[in-house]
């Protein structure tokens, strides 16, 4: 099909990153017992993924989603900072990268948190000091980074954080900072290393022709944001770029948007409604909230619970959805939750990740809202970022705006990122109805079919009338969705004889697949499973191919899924 990702095991360049998708590189090798080498191609590569050795995966996997991974060059950038460093490649520590050394704190606090017991070294790489030209001091900055050191008995807390918060230093960074860091000065808050000293800049470094057009990039990208974000309806103001903010990783714009509104609101309880993804519900409990309340499915019953303790004089400073939520596609009923914010005095922040700007209009009813630009926004599946739009109208938008842009050193967002993601942005309108399209009509061919359970879509959803009372005049109902077979088994033929890419993004030009609970909820699949996500659910993302085309491939496995089945009761 047109838009298939490439499955090859070649690392690409940071100047040619746009050839290789990350969303489908789990790449396991042709002679491994996981079969031919492309991305997680069945049930058990799947899994093999979190049952393998790290120095297995690290051996095999070249790429990988950067937020559950420490993909290659991230992995040769800190082999080369440990040399400057001079430890010996066999320590029995791990390295952590991050673009500030604020974030880097920020992950040792954590890790001493959980681990109270270790001590953990924060190492910085910057511009030295003294006399260089504009220029090189400007490269010398980009190439800036700093680097946790984390004791092996604390490298899971510190993956974790690593994981959950989204902070840490991109490929594009890396690869960067790796031809520059021999001129780079090193500060230790470990005075036992025995630092080489940075190389001499004897003349000017070569300057990349994008750095020139840092600033223009950003304020593009964010213009663009603001003027797809800004509600249809006339009575709401206008979203100005500066009301944008961007973040490396949607998960960092989600974490720093909690951040902000803890120490804004005037409690410490934090409400989650309706199903939202795992690492955002991670960020809630672990971060400043000193109470946090879920409301899995976001149901009738759960909103009438949240206005009764209201009612009855509890308080909640903030209440984070997802709209539609990811993997059920259910719309929470935000209008209701608006009125409620107003009468009791609480921010809600919306992450609008799923409806990608373009479908529905969630801007009169928020206080912020949290995008993962890595997914629609960009397409290609070749750079992360995220975005937090403050609400012109929110009563409290300038010291929202205020609270975070204080916090703002905390993140980085590496240029050559947002160039790419400005890039791949120039025909978002076209690609999202494009995959409206293709996802509507794949939703009409399997709705109702005889092996499937359940269908999870928004057309289909018993909060269509929600959905659709927020929908853009041009809106669609996207390009997720996700199935529930009535067999374990069957689903897990039916995806080993899936003819696509398979990985774990969503949004990508490509048709994608992904047994979302197996690849999300691993370690608590058994958990979740009660709250209507078995292990065998299958979230597919459709893409820009013909649709015919994506359409057969589909039919192509339910068909040998039923033939199987019908030959095993011969």
């Amino acid at each position: 099909m047109q838009f298939t990702a490439p499955t090859s095991t070649t690392w690409f360049p940071a100047e040619r990153l746009h050839e290789q998708p990350f969303g489908t590189a789990y790449v396991y090798p042709a002679d491994s017992k996981h079969g031919v080498s492309i991305s997680l191609p069945t049930w058990d590569s799947t899994i093999a993924y979190f049952e393998e050795a790290e120095a297995w995966k690290n051996k095999h996997i070249e790429w990988c989603y950067p937020r559950f991974f420490i993909n290659r060059p991230i992995r040769e950038l800190a082999d080369a900072a440990s040399q400057r460093l001079n430890i010996a490649k066999d320590a029995d520590i791990a390295y952590f990268l991050f673009p500030t050394t604020a974030i880097a704190q920020d992950c040792a606090r954590h890790v001493i948190k959980d681990n109270q017991s270790v001590a953990v070294d924060i190492v910085h790489f910057r511009k030295p000091d003294g006399d260089c030209n504009a220029e090189t001091a400007k490269v010398l900055d980009l190439a800036s980074f700093a680097m946790a050191i984390i004791p092996k008995e604390a490298k899971v807390s510190a993956m974790m954080f690593w994981i959950n918060v989204g902070g840490g230093l991109t490929t594009r960074h890396a690869t960067f900072s790796k031809d520059y860091i021999c001129y780079l000065e090193v500060e230790s808050s470990n005075k036992k290393f025995l630092i080489e000293p940075p190389r001499s800049i004897d003349s000017r470094l070569p300057t990349p022709s994008w750095i020139g057009d840092i600033a223009s990039t950003s304020m593009h990208v964010k213009s663009t944001i603001a003027k797809l974000s800004t509600s249809e309806n006339a009575a709401q103001p206008q979203v100005n770029a500066d009301d944008v903010i961007l973040y490396p990783t949607g998960m960092n714009a989600i974490y720093h948007a909690s951040e902000a509104l803890a120490s804004l609101a005037t409690t410490s309880t934090v409400v989650a409604f309706g199903w939202i993804y795992d690492e955002t519900i991670h960020n809630l409990k672990n971060g400043p909230w000193e109470k946090f309340i879920g409301y899995k499915r976001g149901t009738k019953q759960d909103l009438e619970n949240l206005t009764g303790r209201l009612k009855a004089g509890e308080r909640i400073g903030a209440l984070f959805c997802e709209l539609p939520s990811n993997v059920f596609l259910s719309s929470p009923p935000l209008q209701r939750l608006r009125d409620l914010a107003d009468e009791y005095g609480f921010y809600i922040a919306c992450d609008d990740t799923v409806a990608g700007f373009i479908n529905l209009d969630p801007m009169p009813y928020v206080d912020v809202v949290l995008t993962s630009l890595t997914k629609i926004f960009s397409g290609a599946s070749n750079a992360t970022g995220g975005s937090v739009i403050i609400n012109p109208a929110s009563r409290d938008h300038d010291s929202i705006k205020a609270t975070i842009q204080a916090r703002y050193e905390h993140a980085c967002v590496f240029p050559l990122d947002t160039k790419t993601l400005n890039h791949n942005s120039k025909h978002l309108i076209w690609r999202a109805k494009q995959c409206n399209q293709n996802a509507l009509a794949v939703v009409e061919m399997l709705h109702g079919h005889p092996l499937i359970k359940r269908l999870n879509y928004p057309s289909v959803d018993e909060s269509l009338p929600i959905y659709k009372s927020l929908m853009r005049k041009d809106g669609g109902y996207g390009h997720v969705l996700s199935i529930i077979f009535h067999d374990e088994k069957i689903a897990q033929r039916f995806y080993d004889n899936l003819d696509i890419p398979k990985g774990s993004s969503f949004g990508t030009n490509f048709t994608i697949a992904v047994p979302f609970a197996l690849l999300v909820h691993y370690y608590n699949r058994e958990k979740v499973a009660a709250y209507g996500l078995p292990e065998h659910i299958i979230r597919f993302s459709i893409g820009l191919e013909n649709v015919e085309e994506i359409k057969t491939v589909i039919q192509s496995a339910l068909a040998k899924v039923t033939d199987q089945k019908r030959d095993s009761r011969l």
